[in-house]
C-alpha cells in the first residue's frame, strides 16, 4: 500500500526476480504484490522524510537506501525528475521510488554480504524500459477500472432511485437512466472531442451486455434533452445483470 502522503515504492523487474516473485497480472500493481517485504518497503519514504533511512555507502553516484529484515536485504532509491523518461515527470510520486535490487542474507558469509556485492554505480540497477512500460500499462488499466466502475455505479443508482444518475470520469460526462422496462440509456458528453478508447470502455462496462448491444438513440423522441455534443446510447438490461448490479457493494 502507498504511504500516507501518496508515495509508492515499486519493485523493478530485476528486484522481483531477486525476491523470487513472479510478474503478476496487469490488474495487480507491482507495489501491491503479495509479499511482506515489498509491503514493508512502502515505509521507506517516511523513513527518508524523518531522516531514518540508512544510505548504502558502496553506491556513490546517487543516494540508495538500505532495507533490512531478518533474512532479506534490498536497495531502494528515489529518482529525481531529471532521471525520469518523458511523460513520467507529470505522474508525481508514483514513479519516483524504486526497489532496484534485493537478496537474501547469508549468515557467516561476510564476503558474500548483499551490500558488498553491489556495484559502485547504479546505472545497471535503475528501472528499464520494461519497468516504465509496465507502469504505463498499470495506469491505463486503472482508468479503465475507474470508468467501468463509474458506469456500473450510475446504473445501479438509477435502478434504486428511479432517477437519472450522473458523474464525470476521465473527462467524459456520463449519465445513466433506467426505464420501467429495464431499458438503460447512457448519455455521454465531453464538451469537446470524444476519446474512442473511453467510449469503448463505457459500452463494455455492463456485465452481460456486449458492446454491439448498444444503439445510438434519437434523444428528442425519448424526451431526453442532451446538451450540444452529447450522445445517447440505449440497451436492454438482462435480468441477471440487473440482479448483479443491485447486489454489488459500493
Amino acid at each position: 500500500m502507498p504511504t500516507s502522503d501518496g508515495e509508492i515504492v515499486r519493485p523493478t523487474r530485476k528486484a522481483l526476480a531477486d525476491l523470487n516473485i513472479g510478474v503478476p497480472p496487469i490488474e495487480t500493481p507491482l507495489h501491491d504484490v503479495d509479499d511482506p517485504h515489498v509491503r514493508e518497503m512502502q515505509k521507506l519514504p517516511q523513513y527518508f522524510e524523518s531522516g531514518g533511512a540508512e544510505p548504502i555507502r558502496k553506491i556513490r553516484d546517487r543516494v540508495v537506501f538500505k532495507y533490512k529484515s531478518s533474512n532479506v536485504r534490498a536497495a531502494v532509491t528515489r529518482l529525481a525528475a531529471v532521471d525520469l523518461p518523458t511523460g513520467f515527470i507529470e505522474l508525481g510520486r508514483i514513479g519516483r521510488w524504486w526497489i532496484i535490487a534485493a537478496g537474501y542474507r547469508k549468515k557467516d558469509s561476510p564476503n558474500e554480504d548483499f551490500y558488498a556485492q553491489l556495484p559502485a554505480t547504479s546505472d545497471g540497477l535503475l528501472p528499464t524500459d520494461w519497468d516504465y512500460k509496465r507502469l504505463s500499462a498499470e495506469l491505463a488499466n486503472r482508468w479503465v477500472d475507474v470508468v467501468s466502475s463509474t458506469v456500473r455505479r450510475l446504473i445501479k443508482t438509477s435502478l434504486e432511485t428511479g432517477k437519472p444518475a450522473a458523474a464525470t470520469a476521465v473527462n467524459h460526462y456520463i449519465e445513466a437512466r433506467v426505464s420501467d422496462g429495464d431499458e438503460v440509456y447512457l448519455t455521454v458528453g465531453t464538451g469537446g472531442v470524444y476519446d474512442p478508447k473511453v467510449i469503448a470502455v463505457i459500452l463494455d462496462s455492463v456485465p452481460g451486455v456486449a458492446h454491439e448491444d448498444w444503439f445510438i438513440e434519437p434523444s428528442v423522441e425519448l424526451g431526453i434533452q442532451p446538451s450540444t455534443g452529447e450522445v445517447v446510447w440505449s440497451t436492454m438490461l438482462p435480468t441477471t445483470t440487473r440482479e448483479q448490479l443491485l447486489s454489488d457493494i459500493d
